[in-house]
């Protein structure tokens, strides 16, 4: 009962910069609407409103001043900042805005303020008045809250010390350039807010990583929250009739492309046409790109731009109409494929049904390959996957790769495990006799780390000595013979092979010669 009425009477306010546009302020509009549901008093603070929800407030730092007032000004604050993003080809922006000053005294009255997507809004001089009258969480939805500026710094990782040499500006000043002298003003500001008044939420483990990372919250909770979605909002619906509502071929190869701002060079639309350009002879290709701006190769027969998408109708529709595509890591896109023909075959591949990967389901093939599929999610959500991908298994009767650091999860699911060190398979055999009867030694130091859930229980942990050798370059011989516990002269020499071992399909790389059978 206690607990009930703490949420009942719990206020918070989500801060983003507008309500609707981009999916930012899509998943802070979500959460606002999913916290009203469970009994919670949320309500919203934007720049910029464009929905018609009675519990969102749009900022005015000018008031009693009309809100038109307000809205000039935040105009005016982003045309301050363009240069910096001509410059950089993307978003770009410093730590002080010229209208949010006033933030914190327009700020409904509440317990919590979850900050989101606050790029011209939020001042970062703000925030230890912001922090010291009320708890802060703050979800990153993208990488500005603890760069010198940039809000993705592709393969730069400046920001994990101190910034500068910035190379989306290219700036002339080099090491002493604004995102250096941003970061400092940023790291003197964090220093004058207590760790325990701002806590960070990162939708991803990868955005978490970086964050955790970063000069600028290293020091700070960082945790990791995956944006939720309304599954009834979202659901299938059939291809044609999605087909037809945004008149695309019914019998058309479509590939969708999404983007808040398809000019932005890091979601990689510029690969993306190119590597269209190698495949056009796969029969019916269609490419439909939705996002702000426009690029004169839209305007290509075989293209289709169908614009800025808002409506949640029009996205489920986009997200139906065409074939599951594949999708990339999440650094930098221009980086994370390194050949247009890369991503040339790709396509072409999963137009014509010839491969399934990344999570993608190919209905020829009937496989999948997952790799850390579940690693970012919590425990409950963990478990849903797991059993979605084992009940798919069964009933599309189709082959499963689990990519997993996982062991618990690698056992439940799996019924052959190949096990790896440093990229090279060091054995392979049935669930159960790689579990109960490991043969390499790595494996065996791998099964010994899993924790004994059994109370009172001793576990026979085999704790490995020495450091990981890098996998760019490796040791001579055995990969692992600088850290294993049974290493001879030969192992130093010679690498070994994978070899049978007895029955059950077992192999097994390694010289010692007393791996066998009956070990």
């Amino acid at each position: 009962m206690g607990d009930a009425h703490a949420v009942a009477t719990c206020r918070v306010t989500q801060v983003s910069t507008n309500d609707l546009i981009g999916g930012a302020a899509r998943a802070a509009r979500r959460l606002h609407q999913a916290l009203g549901e469970a009994g919670v008093r949320s309500r919203m603070l934007v720049a910029q409103r464009f929905g018609l929800d009675p519990d969102t407030v749009e900022y005015n730092p000018f008031a009693p001043a009309p809100p038109a007032v307000g809205r000039m000004f935040f105009r005016l604050g982003r045309r301050w900042h363009r240069p910096s993003m001509r410059r950089a080809g993307a978003y770009f922006s410093p730590e002080w805005t010229l209208t949010g000053w006033r933030l914190r005294s327009q700020l409904p009255a509440c317990d919590v303020v979850n900050l989101h997507w606050v790029t011209d809004l939020l001042d970062y001089r703000t925030l230890p008045a912001l922090t010291a009258h009320r708890p802060v969480v703050w979800t990153f939805h993208d990488m500005n809250a603890f760069t010198g500026g940039c809000h993705y710094s592709g393969s730069c990782i400046r920001y994990a010390d101190h910034c500068g040499a910035c190379p989306q500006l290219a700036s002339s000043r080099g090491e002493n350039d604004m995102t250096r002298r941003v970061l400092l003003r940023k790291r003197r500001i964090l220093q004058r807010v207590a760790p325990s008044r701002l806590v960070a939420v990162c939708p991803s483990a990868w955005l978490a990583r970086e964050a955790r990372c970063s000069a600028l919250f290293r020091d700070f909770s960082v945790r990791v929250i995956p944006n939720g979605i309304d599954p009834q909002e979202f659901r299938p619906m059939d291809q044609a009739q999605a087909r037809a509502e945004l008149d695309l071929p019914v019998d058309a190869r479509i590939v969708l492309f999404v983007a808040e701002a398809i000019s932005d060079r890091r979601k990689g639309l510029r690969q993306l046409l190119c590597a269209i350009d190698l495949v056009r002879d796969v029969s019916g290709l269609r490419l439909v790109t939705i996002g702000r701006g426009d690029f004169a190769a839209l305007r290509d027969p075989m293209l289709r731009h169908l614009g800025s998408l808002s409506d949640s109708g029009a996205l489920r529709a986009a997200y139906s109409a065409g074939k599951p595509a594949f999708g990339v890591g999440p650094g930098n896109v221009p980086t994370y494929i390194e050949k247009t023909a890369d991503v040339a075959k790709a396509v072409r591949d999963i137009l014509t049904g010839k491969c399934f990967d990344n999570g993608t389901l190919c209905s020829s093939e009937q496989s999948i390959v997952c790799d850390e599929a579940v690693s970012a999610l919590d425990v409950s959500v963990k478990a849903q996957i797991v059993n979605l991908l084992s009940s798919l298994q069964k009933k599309l009767n189709m082959s499963l790769l689990f990519i997993s650091h996982d062991l618990a999860i690698v056992e439940h699911l799996t019924h052959r495990v190949a096990v790896m060190y440093l990229g090279v398979i060091v054995e392979i055999g049935d669930r159960e006799l790689i579990f109960s009867r490991p043969k390499h030694p790595y494996t065996r130091a791998l099964i010994s780390s899993v924790p004994v859930a059994t109370p009172g229980g001793k576990s026979n942990r085999i704790v490995l000595t020495g450091d990981v050798p890098s996998p760019i370059n490796p040791p001579a011989g055995c990969r692992f013979h600088t850290r294993c516990p049974v290493v001879f002269d030969r192992c130093k020499v010679e690498e070994p092979k994978l070899r049978s071992v007895g029955s059950n399909r077992r192999m097994v790389a390694c010289h010692l010669e007393g791996v066998s059978e009956n070990q």
